[in-house]
This record gives structure tokens, C-alpha cells and sequence, in this order.
């Protein structure tokens, strides 16, 4: 007999997403360009085939071949489209040169206040040199200096800068272990390897912003208000706790720069940072919220079924939209909104085929996500979920029952809450498990590192975040039901209260004053779940609510880099996920997101002093000439004396700015 199942678990959407990343692979795999246009052409002479075979009726493996051969062709087409790689550029390996582009910003990663320069990507679209015309409309990294204050730019703004144009190889990794050492391929930038991978072909660095050629557009406008209105709100009544304020933003909104480096390095360390990105967590979250809010408006207004389920995807979207529109972030909005039309439009198919519906859209669209650890872990650990933790907890129920001696007619409204209890904890402790699976073979792929318990903290401090996630998205609707958005949920309410949890810097030292080596780690999570939960609020102290977040950390736990033979360096690591190790390589692999040290600051303040003195001196002594030059009437020494003025200026400008570049690269 067929399981009742069976029928949510049928994809017939796999037939597409097979082929269409076998032939992403393919294109990928690659080492020399593939001819696009001939490639779509086969692809559509093979699903004629296909459609031929079905009309005439012959045998199932005409239009199976023709059907698998066409889609993969056509994926190898749509990554060389996506990719846009400049033959010239990769034949003739035309080294890095002096480029003035107008770029227009795709996505800026947020400076955090002291910082002096920004970084995003951003894509071409003009060259002023007439030799690098070819390269407008390419994806490029880019690096600029900035002054501290200015406003950052908005995606769809355009900015004419200068800087330095580095082609990046297709495959940076298998470039460098081509043409060098074993030694020196071990030191490839793997942040080279992510820019490649996301489809960058160049790097734009040393960069120095010249003007801003066009505004971003009304739309992305509107966005970053609404972005700086509800951060105004999250902050309302919390305006004596800055330090809850920024943990608030950077998990509700995901602006993780307002965080202090020292946090940074706190969530890093006690595995909890993923908790400040906006992935499916916080989506499905606000998702619930929002549907909730809808749902009292939908017996009101008797509203029917689809018109709640648009009005719903289209908040939801916004949301998404306004905390920056993440690659993260979209792929869960694309599976939440296939999940919710299938539900409230009651279709056929269940949460697989609303995996597989929203994994085809999102090849489609952006194919080059297929190759980022993200989307492989994302959609890793969904499918886990679905296929490993769904039959895994019904299997745990069925042999650990609850009251199996009594008949389910007999129960009381006890055994009932009991039984739903048990119920509860048991989907958690699958759900972890199924995720640390995933995450462990991951870990090990990716990073070399083998987490075997890194489950446990999740278990504690994902139910304590959705409740954060929760109180700040009621506080962003009272806030903006209020009008001016008045704050609701003040320092000694339940809002500040959860996110104590999350805060402190020096509570590990509290806790392992009281509790030996691991013991005191794991007791600190335990202890910031039963703390916040319980409602201790303004009562706890920072340094202890600073030992429960860095107690999610691995309490017991041991493992060994194993696979690779390194040394474990610290027992912390082994509660990082793989969003941690991502960020912590890249972050160690790319000089423009680490944090500035004491002594660099001072260095480039030494330097700002010292060419601001130069650059006085000269204009001081040009501006005598000039006016002498004109006092004599020889304009045309004038105009000269002003071109070199301005010269002058212009060189120990770029100079100060390459001598503070080797300062924050630490050369």
C-alpha cells in the first residue's frame, strides 16, 4: 500500500532542475568558453525531438533523451550568457591597468561608522578609455575610499570613479595551482574564488570616488527610507541601551556594521553570527507574522484565500527588499511564496515540489548561485528537513509514544498538552539533526572542519531569536500604526529582555569562574534560555548575559580537523556553522572587511595630518605665484600656475590615498 505521503512528495519539476544544473556544471567545469548561441540552438532542436517523440508516440526513451538533453544544453547556454566572460581578456591575460568607470551599485556592503572606504559589487556601464569599452556591463568588485559620514550609496546609484581594473581568472584556484607552487597555490585569496564564482570578473580597488553621475531610482529610494525608518523605530525606547538597539537592528534588519568589533568577534566565536542574517529564519519568521496579522484583517474584511496570500507575499517581498535583498534572502522568499500559494490555494503537490518550484526560478534567474555555499547549504538543509527529519521524527513518535497504555479517547487536556509537548521537542531534535548532518558534510567539504554536536546551541538560541524576530516586527507595525512610530516595548519589557541573551563581551570568563572547562559553556546556553525566557530583563547583568550567548558555545563537545590532519585550534570552532566559517575565511582572506586596529588608525590619521600639511604648503606657495602672475598681467602664466595647482592637489591626493591603502592592507 502507498504511503499517504506520497502524493506531497511527488516533483515533477525535478525533470527540469536535474539537466538544468547538470548542464550549469557542465558550462562551469569548462576551462575555455563554450559557443552559446550554438548550444541554444541544439537545445531547441533536442526539445523538438522530444515534443516529436510524444506526438507520434514512440518508445518513452526518445522524448526522455530528448527532453534531459535539451534542458541541459540549454543551462550550459544560460551560464556563458550569465557569465559574460571577455575572451580577449582571458586569451591574451591583459594584466591590471588605471580605469575611470561609471558603476552602478548592485550591492554595498554597509561600512561601519569609522570606516573610510566603501565596498560592493557593482556593474560597468561606461569607460571613458576607449580600450576598455569592452568591458561595460561587466560585474565588478569594487573598493573606494570614503569619508567618514558621508552617505552611503543606494543600489541603482552611479558613481564615476577611478581606481585600478584587475581581471579576475575563471577559476582563480585552478589558475594559481597551474602556474605556481605548492606553496604559493595554498595562499590564493579563496575571497577571489567567491567573487568568481558569483559571477565577477573584475576587481576595482584603490578606487577614489569622482562624482555622482545619476541618483538611484524612485523605487530603491523609497526603500532606503523605509530601511532608516524602521531602524528609527527599533531604536525607539531603547535609546539608553544603544548596544540593544544594534542587536535589534542587525537581527530584525540584518545591519550587522552597527554591531562593535567586539561583538563581531564574540558571535563569531560562540557560533550565533548566522543569527544576523536575513536567511530563512528570519523570512519564515516574519513570514508567520505577517500572516497572522493578515488573518485577524481577513475576519474582518472577509477577505478571500488568494487575496491574503498575494497581500501577504507582496509585505514579505518588501521586507525583503528593504533589508538589502540578499542572495540569502531571496531564495527564502522564493520558497516561502511557493510554499504559501501552494497552501492557501490548495494545490496539488506539498513542500517538495515548492522546493524544487523555487529552486528551478531561482537557476533561472541567477544560475551562478548553484556554485556559492550558501545556496548549497540552503537548499541542502531544506531538503534534509524534508526528506530526512519529517520521517524521522514520525518514526520517533511511533516508537517513543507517550501514554501508550492509556486509549487517546481516555485523555485528559493534560495528556493531550503533554503528548503535543513531547511532539514539539521531538520535530526540534530531528530538525537538528537533520541540519547537522548536512552541516557537518559541509563543513568538512568546505572548510575542513568536522562540528558533530554544533546542533545542540541551535536547539536553544533559534526558538529565542524567532521570539526576538517576533517583538521587532510587532514593534516596526505599532510603530508604524502610531504614526510617528513611538516606541512600544521599552528597556524593561520583553524586547529588550530577549535580546539580552544575545548581548555581553566578557561572560565567558564569568562563567568558567564558576563551573570548570566545558561544563560552564554548556550551562551558560542553558542558562540564557531559561534566562530570557523566564523574564529576567533588566535584572541580568551584561557580563552574565554575555556568558549565556557565548555558552551556546561546545560544552563536551571534541572533534578533530581530521580530514585534513590540522590541529583544532580552539573548542569554540567546533559551534560555528558553516555561514560562521564562510564569513570568517572570507573575512580573513579579503583586507577590505577586516576591522582596523588601534595602531592602523593612528597610522592613518598620521598620514591624513601629514599630506594635509603638504597639500597646504603648496597651495600656499602656487597661490603666491598666481597672484603674482596676475598682478603682472600674464594670464596665461595664471592659467598654467592654476593646472598645476590642481596637479599638485590631485598627486599628493592619490598618493595619501595609496599610502593609507598599504596601511589597512598592512604592508
Amino acid at each position: 500500500m502507498s504511503s499517504g505521503r506520497s502524493l506531497g512528495h511527488r516533483a515533477p519539476l525535478l525533470w527540469i532542475l536535474l539537466p538544468w544544473m547538470a548542464g550549469l556544471v557542465m558550462a562551469y567545469a569548462w576551462r575555455g568558453p563554450l559557443p552559446a548561441g550554438w548550444l541554444l540552438g541544439a537545445a531547441v532542436a533536442a526539445v523538438a525531438l522530444a515534443a516529436v517523440a510524444t506526438a507520434c508516440r514512440w518508445s518513452r526513451g526518445w522524448w526522455v533523451a530528448g527532453l534531459l538533453a535539451g534542458v541541459t544544453l540549454a543551462g550550459a547556454a544560460r551560464y556563458e550568457w550569465e557569465r559574460h566572460r571577455l575572451a580577449d581578456w582571458d586569451t591574451l591575460g591583459l594584466p591590471a591597468r588605471e580605469a575611470r568607470l561609471v558603476v552602478e551599485m548592485v550591492r554595498v556592503f554597509p561600512p561601519s561608522p569609522e570606516q573610510d572606504w566603501i565596498s560592493g559589487i557593482g556593474r560597468v556601464e561606461e569607460a571613458e578609455t576607449e580600450t576598455l569599452r569592452d568591458v561595460a556591463g561587466q560585474r565588478v568588485y569594487f573598493s573606494a575610499n570614503r569619508k567618514p559620514g558621508d552617505p552611503v550609496p543606494v543600489r541603482g546609484e552611479r558613481l564615476r570613479m577611478r581606481g585600478v581594473l584587475t581581471p579576475l581568472p575563471k577559476h582563480p584556484a585552478v589558475r594559481a595551482a597551474a602556474n605556481a607552487t605548492a606553496e604559493e597555490a595554498a595562499k590564493v585569496n579563496p575571497f577571489d574564488g567567491y567573487l568568481a564564482d558569483s559571477g565577477v570578473n573584475f576587481r576595482f580597488t584603490r578606487g577614489r570616488v569622482v562624482g555622482q553621475v545619476a541618483a538611484a531610482g524612485w523605487y530603491a529610494q523609497r526603500l532606503e527610507r523605509a530601511r532608516l525608518l524602521f531602524s528609527e523605530n527599533l531604536g525607539r525606547g531603547l535609546e539608553r541601551r544603544p548596544e540593544i538597539a544594534a542587536l535589534l537592528r542587525a537581527m530584525v534588519l540584518g545591519q550587522k556594521h552597527e554591531l562593535a568589533t567586539d561583538r563581531k568577534a564574540l558571535y563569531l566565536q560562540s557560533g550565533t553570527m548566522h543569527l544576523f542574517a536575513i536567511s530563512g529564519l528570519h523570512v519564515g519568521v516574519i513570514a508567520l507574522a505577517v500572516d497572522c496579522v493578515l488573518g485577524l484583517l481577513a475576519g474582518v474584511l472577509r477577505l478571500p484565500a488568494w487575496a491574503r496570500m498575494v497581500a501577504g507575499t507582496g509585505l514579505l517581498w518588501l521586507y525583503v527588499q528593504i533589508t538589502g535583498a540578499s542572495p540569502s534572502a531571496v531564495r527564502a522568499f522564493v520558497m516561502v511564496a511557493f510554499l504559501l500559494a501552494a497552501w492557501r490555494l490548495r494545490l496539488p503537490g506539498g513542500s517538495v515540489a515548492a522546493l524544487t518550484a523555487s529552486s528551478v526560478l531561482v537557476l533561472l534567474i541567477q544560475p551562478l548561485q548553484l556554485f556559492t555555499a550558501s545556496f548549497q547549504l540552503s537548499y541542502g538543509i531544506v531538503a534534509a528537513l524534508l526528506w530526512l527529519s519529517v520521517p524521522l521524527q514520525e518514526a520517533a513518535a511511533r516508537r517513543w509514544r507517550l501514554f501508550a497504555w492509556l486509549p487517546r479517547d481516555a485523555w485528559t487536556r493534560w495528556h493531550r498538552a503533554a503528548d503535543g509537548a513531547w511532539r514539539f521537542v521531538l520535530g526540534l531534535g530531528c530538525m537538528g539533526l537533520a541540519a547537522t548532518l548536512v552541516s557537518m558534510v559541509a563543513g568538512v567539504m568546505f572548510f575542513g572542519l568536522f562540528t558533530p554536536l554544533s546542533f545542540l546551541a541551535n536547539l536553544v538560541l533559534v526558538p529565542l531569536a524567532g521570539l526576538v524576530l517576533s517583538a521587532g516586527f510587532v514593534s516596526l507595525v505599532c510603530g508604524m500604526a502610531a504614526g510617528r512610530g513611538r516606541g512600544v516595548f521599552q528597556p524593561g519589557g520583553r524586547r529588550g529582555l530577549v535580546v539580552h541573551g544575545f548581548g555581553g563581551g566578557r561572560g565567558g570568563a564569568v562563567a568558567g569562574g564558576v563551573f570548570p572547562g566545558g561544563v560552564s559553556r554548556g550551562l551558560g546556553g542553558a542558562g540564557g534560555a531559561g534566562g530570557a525566557a523566564g523574564g529576567a530583563g533588566d535584572r541580568l547583568r551584561p557580563e552574565v548575559a554575555g556568558g549565556m550567548a557565548r555558552g551556546g558555545g561546545a560544552g563536551g563537545i571534541c572533534g578533530a580537523r581530521a580530514c585534513r590532519g590540522h590541529p583544532v585550534r580552539h573548542t569554540a570552532a567546533f559551534m560555528k556553522s558553516a555561514y560562521e566559517l564562510a564569513m570568517e575565511r572570507l573575512t580573513r582572506a579579503d583586507p577590505d572587511s577586516k576591522p582596523l586596529t588601534a595602531e592602523q588608525k593612528g597610522r592613518l590619521a598620521d598620514i591624513d595630518a601629514r599630506y594635509k600639511g603638504k597639500i597646504a604648503e603648496r597651495e600656499i606657495f602656487l597661490k603666491g605665484q598666481l597672484d603674482k602672475a596676475l598682478a603682472d598681467g600674464e594670464p596665461d602664466e595664471a592659467d598654467k600656475i592654476r593646472a598645476q595647482l590642481a596637479g599638485e592637489r590631485a598627486r599628493l591626493e592619490e598618493e595619501r590615498d595609496e599610502e593609507k591603502e598599504r596601511v589597512r592592507r598592512g604592508r
